[in-house]
């Protein structure tokens, strides 16, 4: 436990934090990578390139000096990153390696040596920070399906749009079925493109007993070219092997509530899907609106009209942007009351438009769920 004294130090450094946060996490990972390139594969590289790690790291330090006194506070931040570190499978003594950079980029920025009772301070704050997420992180891990990455033969690739496509994968060991619906796989793959492996997270769109889909936009932009989505969609072909970690995630059906909205564009609308049907299993009031520019390449379309087809109480709509514009309050406010949960999933700009709009709207934020495809402290809403 840290004194008193130590607390109130911790906190006097929330200024310094505020204004150089983001610089100290940018040279912590640049300090851990020349040192342990090895943990490049556990990083999102093209997260690390612009900025949104640092940027999301800086947050969550600043979150924890801000509450070092009821860390309880920041739970919510600790379980985001926690289920992150599940999935790629982080190991606790990861923490060691993390504090001794984190700690030498603090001394570097700020311009303090080892001998500074902030510096002594920082390294007692961070056992006590890291063991919150070393415990919440041994719960997560004990609730996995498997241990570390397992193979699976995927067994169907299928095309939903011309920069989408769905990967059914096999399995007679564990029960694939066994997910909540909202969660993600982490795939660990390796290229002749790259030096290293890399991991992502994709969110899943159905299970079976012996049967797991996730789905994957191939990533590729005039200034950027994912990584792995680039390998899944170019490189891999039914009848081969793929490595998992088991599903994890902390976006969720909100089961208090009877009535439902969900508002999904894009690759966005992968983890809504199961959501959905999982709330229609459950007889529950829902409407989906499914954002699209083009409704001749739009995924999921047919399932969803299905789900919803064969419901009493729920609803699906296409919602074509290029005709009806940008949605609005009046496209929502039907669906909506204080009852209402509401989901967001898409691209940041969606998100952030999204939920601007709910707020101004005056849903409460304790109604509103959303996932995001970059570290999610790194969007702001």
């Amino acid at each position: 436990m840290l004194t008193e004294e130590e607390m109130d130090i911790v906190q006097q450094t929330v200024p310094v934090l505020q204004e150089k946060g983001t610089e100290i996490t940018s040279t912590f990972y640049n300090r851990m990578f020349k040192q342990h390139p090895e943990l490049k594969n556990m990083f999102n590289q093209t997260n690390q390139q612009k900025g949104f790690q640092s940027t999301a790291l800086a947050q969550s330090v600043l979150a924890a000096a801000i509450n070092i006194e009821h860390l309880e506070r920041i739970m919510p931040v600790v379980k985001e990153i926690a289920y992150k570190h599940c999935a790629l499978q982080v190991p606790p003594a990861g923490y060691d390696i993390v504090g001794e950079n984190l700690i030498a980029a603090i001394k570097d920025v700020v311009g303090l040596d080892d001998s500074s009772p902030i510096i002594q301070t920082w390294k007692n704050a961070y056992r006590e920070i890291a063991q919150v997420f070393i415990d919440v992180e041994q719960e997560i891990y004990s609730r996995m399906l498997w241990e570390g990455f397992q193979p699976f033969k995927i067994v169907k690739i299928e095309e939903l749009s011309s920069d989408i496509k769905a990967f059914t994968v096999e399995s007679t060991q564990y029960d694939l079925s066994r997910f909540e619906p909202g969660e993600y796989i982490t795939v660990d793959v390796s290229s002749d493109k790259m030096t290293y492996r890399a991991k992502r997270h994709y969110s899943i769109v159905a299970g079976t007993p012996q049967h797991l889909t996730f789905a994957v936009k191939r990533d590729v932009s005039t200034h950027h070219e994912g990584e792995v989505s680039t390998i899944l969609h170019d490189e891999l072909h039914e009848g081969d092997d793929i490595n998992l970690s088991a599903p994890v995630g902390p976006f969720k059906v909100d089961n208090n509530r009877d009535k439902h909205l969900f508002l999904g564009a894009g690759i966005g609308v992968t983890p809504l899907v199961p959501m959905f049907k999982q709330v229609i299993d459950n007889d529950k009031q829902s409407h989906f609106i499914q954002v699209t520019a083009d409704t001749d390449d739009t995924p999921f379309v047919n399932i969803l009209s299905q789900y919803s087809d064969n419901a009493t109480d729920a609803s699906y709509e296409l919602y074509d942007r290029s005709v009806q514009g940008y949605l609005k309050q009046a496209d929502l406010v039907q669906h909506i009351d204080e009852q209402t949960a509401v989901y967001v999933c898409g691209g940041t700009k969606f998100l952030q438009s999204m939920i601007s709009m709910l707020k101004e709207m005056g849903v409460n934020e304790s109604q509103i769920h959303f996932e995001t495809f970059v570290p999610k402290l790194s969007v702001e809403v």
